[in-house]
């Protein structure tokens, strides 16, 4: 499992600072499994947007992940 923090930092250089934050305001608090493909109609996309969802379920897919809450996060 992921120390919170190097997650933040890992998600970041994956999918970006605006989309990290996002993908925290929509999902953190909870785990999230992370499917292997994703598409335009997938939730995590109305979240951070399709070519963000695509690096994430590129480098997580297939895992969960353990999203803190964003006002956690931003700490």
């Amino acid at each position: 499992m992921r120390h919170k923090s190097k997650l933040i930092e890992e998600l970041t250089q994956q999918i970006g600072f605006a989309e990290t934050i996002e993908l925290l305001r929509g999902w953190g608090g909870r785990r999230l499994r992370v499917p292997k493909t994703i598409d335009e109609d997938h939730p995590i996309t109305y979240s951070i947007g399709l070519a963000a969802a695509l690096k994430l379920a590129r480098y997580y897919g297939g895992t969960e992940l353990d999203l803190p809450a964003e006002r956690n996060a931003l700490m």
